[in-house]
């Protein structure tokens, strides 16, 4: 399904989502090892396909934020909903997200957003926003958890034209290489042809 030719020029780029509602886009810091765990966490719920994402870095954020006369500001997300042709940043940003993402991140949206006031979620975001660095590395340090990498999600982050050339020179965006992709599968693939063997052995 296409959206109308009266439609605006971003929203015919994003499409519609799987309900016939046009999609929203959330811009973030590249980056941000947060920020691209969130983009997953977002994504692997977003039941209707409604979101698309772009690094703040990119031509395509810094010209979606000067649409919506918001600030390219590293340090906050912005979210763009074109069915209400309004834009988002801070704890907005994310809490207007939830609603999508099913039971229970639904309820905990609308909760924080409507009974939470306004510069209270603010001052706690900004608070985390700061120190987002800090804390990620000791969540990981804490959980186990790897650096988040967005090849699965390549269709729904936009702004980018060469995933390629991205790899090489932005590693940090979390983005690999054809070939750095195809040498980690051979790499996995040994491994279990590996561990195949060792078990018919141990047999």
């Amino acid at each position: 399904m296409k959206p109308p030719a009266s439609v605006s020029p971003l929203v015919r780029r994003l499409g519609l989502d799987k309900s016939g509602r046009p999609r929203a886009i959330f811009l973030y810091d590249g980056e941000c090892g947060v920020c691209k765990f969130s983009v997953g966490f977002v994504l692997e719920r977003d039941r209707t396909d409604h979101f698309r994402f772009s690094p703040l870095q990119t031509a395509y954020a810094q010209d979606s934020c000067q649409m919506y006369g918001m600030p390219a500001d590293l340090s906050t997300g912005i979210l763009i909903e074109e069915e209400t042709l309004k834009a988002h940043r801070d704890s907005s940003s994310i809490l207007r997200m939830l609603p999508y993402l099913g039971f229970p991140y639904n309820i905990l949206g609308l909760v924080a957003l409507y009974l939470v006031p306004k510069i209270i979620r603010d001052f706690c975001y900004r608070a985390f926003a700061r120190n987002r660095g800090a804390i990620w590395t000791k969540v990981k340090r804490v959980t186990g958890l790897g650096d988040t990498m967005m090849d699965p999600y390549r269709n729904q982050v936009l702004g980018i034209d060469d995933f390629e050339k991205i790899a090489i020179e932005k590693p940090g965006w979390g983005f690999t290489t054809a070939t750095t992709t195809t040498t980690t599968t051979t790499k996995t693939q040994d491994e279990k042809n590996e561990n195949s063997n060792e078990n018919k052995k141990k047999r």
